[in-house]
């Protein structure tokens, strides 16, 4: 399918990179992430229950899902300018909102819109890397663009172990943040036209064929295996310290560890996958989310802040190389691939946390991380057998 518009607008990835990893760390780092590590001071500000904040996680990762799939259709249908620029205000008002909000109503709602926005600015981005930057470019600018929200950890994490009893101030510096991300993203990035109009004789079919080209069940699997390790570990982690470390405070610093690591993702997957090929590249991380999920249960501060670098590092390289995969199986909706990976995501992550919920009240939180390292280090030993066989290597479908 030819793109008779593609000439009107290009960007350089260079110039794209500012706004969209700004974009990326604002909306998840901040809009998506922040609401956890403030939690106990919301808990007593607001006289919240704990079933409560978590029904309020609850509906804030429906509204991310619903509206991503809202946008992920629309993505190529108008200017992307327009969906980050919604996207962006829509965090900006939602931050804004927990910064002022009387009652626990008014936060609950700065809550979800936080989240809401963030679900509406990626698909954007990757409109933009299909069609304004040039291919040569794109799994590169893929895999820094994806790591973005490390940055975003890293200030949410900081900010949360230095300005926990003065959270307002630190709320009221995200929405500055989230305001300049913002502007940013109007001025740097190109408001002209980058889609052609789109005929077909069989909408639907035509519709069927670019949901599931050649690859997307490799694609679904490798990113659903994915987010099984990595709900656990975000979900677990916090309790297996306090539970066995007895240190509140610790917490804070690991996951602001955990976040710096993650800023050394895209170097690594980029030399991975340029090594290796993208199959290969996510067999080599399930090995290590399965080595840090081990190292973590030696029950000391040393063994955990190893396993929260490996973790840092490696719970990010699987995103990056699965969108570089969808790169090349949606190469013509960059925005419907990035879609279908965190859709399949969003299902592991639920699914995951399930199951390892249930095992660790039955049998102990030791227990769901050794049965989470086992299941992925059985996956990494299967797909690199997949890998020498012939059937992947550095192909991407």
């Amino acid at each position: 399918m030819t793109h008779a518009c593609i000439k009107e607008t290009r960007i350089s990835p260079w110039l794209f990179l500012l706004p969209s990893v700004f974009g990326i760390a604002v909306t998840y780092g901040i809009g998506r992430y922040a609401y956890g590590f403030f939690l106990p001071v919301f808990i007593e500000r607001y006289d919240l229950s704990l079933s409560y904040t978590g029904y309020l996680s609850s509906a804030a990762t429906t509204a991310y899902a619903i509206v991503s799939l809202v946008s992920v259709f629309y993505a190529n249908k108008i200017r992307p300018i327009f969906l980050i620029v919604s996207g962006g205000g829509v965090v900006t008002i939602g931050i804004s909102l927990v910064t002022v909000s009387p009652d626990y109503l008014s936060f609950s709602a700065g809550i979800v819109l936080a989240s809401l926005g963030a679900g509406i600015m990626p698909p954007a981005y990757f409109e933009y890397i299909g069609k304004a930057v040039r291919e040569n470019k794109r799994d590169l600018v893929t895999i820094i663009v994806s790591t973005g929200g490390a940055p975003g950890l890293v200030l949410s994490a900081v900010c949360a172990y230095q300005f926990l009893e003065e959270w307002q101030s630190a709320w009221f510096s995200f929405s500055l943040i989230s305001l300049a991300m913002l502007l940013l993203n109007v001025f740097l990035l190109p408001w002209g036209k980058i889609h052609a109009p789109k005929v077909s004789p069989n909408i639907l079919a035509e519709g069927i064929r670019e949901l599931f080209p050649k690859g997307w069940a490799m694609l679904f699997a490798m990113s659903f295996f994915y987010g099984i390790a990595l709900n656990v570990y975000y979900t677990f982690s916090v309790s297996f310290i306090d539970l066995e470390l007895g240190v509140k405070s610790f917490t804070y610093l690991f996951w602001s560890l955990v976040g710096v690591s993650g800023l050394l993702a895209f170097l690594v997957t980029a030399f991975l996958i340029s090594k290796l090929g993208v199959i290969a590249t996510i067999a080599v991380s399930y090995l290590f989310l399965s080595i840090s999920f081990f190292i973590f249960e030696l029950w000391n501060v040393n063994s955990i802040l190893i396993s929260g670098v490996v973790f840092g590092v490696f719970s990010i390289v699987p995103n990056s190389a699965c969108l570089v995969f969808a790169n090349h199986i949606y190469n013509d909706r960059l925005s419907l691939g990035w879609g279908m990976t965190f859709i399949s995501l969003s299902l592991g992550m639920a699914f995951g946390v399930a199951v390892a919920g249930n095992i660790a009240e039955q049998h102990g939180l030791g227990t769901a991380f050794e049965v989470t390292a086992i299941f992925m280090a059985f996956l990494s030993a299967v797909l690199w057998i997949y890998v020498k066989a012939g059937k992947g290597g550095a192909n991407y479908a």
